[in-house]
């Protein structure tokens, strides 16, 4: 048996419940397999089907109002439940015709998973007789309200890692009066993140379910490695470290970085090697970044040189720190490159310098061939993926570079596999189309260290081929889909067969 994991970050209430219904649905015709979502919600306060009294809710609604909590019914069981940041909720999607059709085996299950987390931070957990849920102490620490239909569940537990507890405190949990709520980070006296948790639940699940948790990448995904080209490879990764440069291939843990070395190119990234934000997919240092080298322009020229390319592609790390964003040391790059040799294609992948459209004026005004954006994934996952970016800010950033200058190319990329959907995707090619972006890239996220977000799916090479056509359609100039494609991939070959087509 296998369980897709969806993990969602910070979403709305409204829109996962959408999610689990479209997914139940699915699941009820056998067009799915067991999925769990995990997830955090904006506060939300939720009426099961349980008896439930408007008077457990204890503050007024001007004072809900104030602090943005939403109250909506829903048709799952128990009481009435408040959701909020810092509290990871669980909604599996599973079948009970594999695990027994017994509801009260089923929900007696999930409170081993979060029993089980419990343990890890040396907190007993308990059940109490004729309370669902589990308890710590004469204090509730996680909800549990489940639905179930043509015996597949929806709904799910609430666990209470770090939330804000005067929040919590605003209803009578679960109907209990009396009663208080209670955290992992209260009774641990410690700092607990909510995706260490994230990671345990997911663990717990499969472990208390009987589901194997394969380690194994699918075969699509694993690559062969020549032994021939390490010659090549070697003296790419000495000129570039005789020259100080910082490739994205290296910092970012690209899959690709042994094959494009041995072919003698690599993406140049400039302006240092930490960023000054945190992306949870990305494993590029965070933190202070040090003064822009001026110098480092010239020392890309000559590596571009040294390589004998004919196509460069350079990207940086995000400079939030700077007033220009960072524009400024691309123009020199490229007037560096150009000095050299003026028929050099070059190709950009720029930060959104924060929507400055004077940064990106100033980038389009030193004409390289391409300038690239991405928007790495959907705008509901942006919150849990990209925090400190701003979808319809990326958007408009690629909108501008066509308004100053119609003839320069535009590109982005999207990443699939961090839990989007089919038409979340789709939406998000007709957003680019709507902007005139001519290039598109879709890949498969993969998980460069533990310490990032986990791969939700593994999309088969078909699913790839049937969203190149679907964007074909759209009217892309060009389309690079595939398991291992990234926004510079074959940059040069894509370029190429975009000229031919003109």
């Amino acid at each position: 048996m296998t369980l897709k994991v969806i993990n969602l970050g910070l979403t709305d209430y409204n829109e996962t419940w959408k999610m689990q219904k479209d997914i139940l649905q699915e699941k009820i015709q056998g067009n799915a397999e067991d999925t769990l979502i995990l997830v955090e919600h904006n506060p939300v306060i939720t009426f099961g089907r349980g008896k439930n009294d408007k008077n457990d809710i204890l503050v007024s609604k001007d004072y809900l109002k104030k602090k943005g909590v939403e109250v909506v019914e829903v048709d799952r069981g128990g009481s009435i439940t408040l959701h909020c940041p810092g509290q990871l909720v669980g909604y599996p999607i599973i079948d009970l015709n594999r695990y027994g059709k017994d509801i009260h085996k089923y929900i007696n299950k999930l409170e081993e998973v979060i029993i089980k987390i419990l343990n890890d931070f040396e907190i007993k957990g308990v059940r109490r007789e004729g309370f669902t849920g589990v308890w710590v102490g004469q204090k509730k620490i996680a909800s549990i309200g489940v639905g179930v239909k043509h015996w597949i569940t929806y709904h799910g537990f609430a666990l209470n890692v770090n939330p804000d507890m005067s929040v919590v405190s605003v209803i009578n949990p679960c109907g209990l009066k009396n009663r208080k709520m209670t955290s992992i980070e209260e009774m641990s006296k410690q700092k607990v993140s909510t995706g260490k948790i994230r990671e345990s639940a997911e663990k717990y699940f499969k472990e208390v379910f009987g589901i194997e948790d394969s380690k194994e990448f699918p075969k699509w995904i694993k690559r062969r490695v020549s032994c021939a080209t390490s010659e090549v490879s070697d003296e790419t990764a000495g000129i570039l470290k005789d020259l100080k440069l910082n490739t994205v291939c290296s910092s970012a843990m690209c899959p690709n970085k042994h094959e494009c070395f041995s072919k003698g190119t690599a993406t140049f990234m400039i302006l240092g090697d930490v960023c000054t934000r945190d992306c949870s997919f990305c494993s590029v240092s965070n933190g202070l970044p040090e003064n822009v080298d001026g110098e480092e322009p010239k020392r890309i020229a000559q590596a571009v040189q040294k390589m004998k390319l004919k196509h460069v592609v350079i990207t940086s790390v995000t400079r939030d720190d700077l007033k220009d964003g960072g524009a400024g040391q691309f123009v020199e790059v490229i007037k560096e490159i150009r000095k050299s040799d003026k028929n050099i294609k070059i190709e950009l992948l720029v930060p959104d310098f924060k929507g400055n459209k004077e940064a990106i004026k100033m980038v389009v005004k030193a004409k390289p061939e391409i300038i690239g954006h991405n928007l790495e994934t959907v705008p509901r996952l942006y919150k849990g993926i990209r925090s400190s970016a701003d979808y319809r800010r990326s958007l408009g950033l690629l909108k501008s570079i066509k308004e100053f200058d119609k003839n320069i190319l535009t590109k982005s990329g999207i990443m699939l596999g961090l839990g989007e959907t089919k038409s979340e995707v789709i939406e998000a090619l007709e957003d680019l189309r709507l902007v005139k972006c001519d290039i598109v890239t879709l890949g498969q996220y993969l998980r460069p260290t533990k310490y990032n977000v986990p791969v939700s799916e593994f999309i088969k090479p078909e699913e790839f081929e049937n969203f190149k056509k679907i964007a074909e359609d759209m009217g892309f100039r060009s389309v690079i889909a595939g398991p291992f494609v990234r926004s510079s991939y074959h940059a040069e070959e894509a370029l190429q067969s975009l000229e031919v087509k003109i």
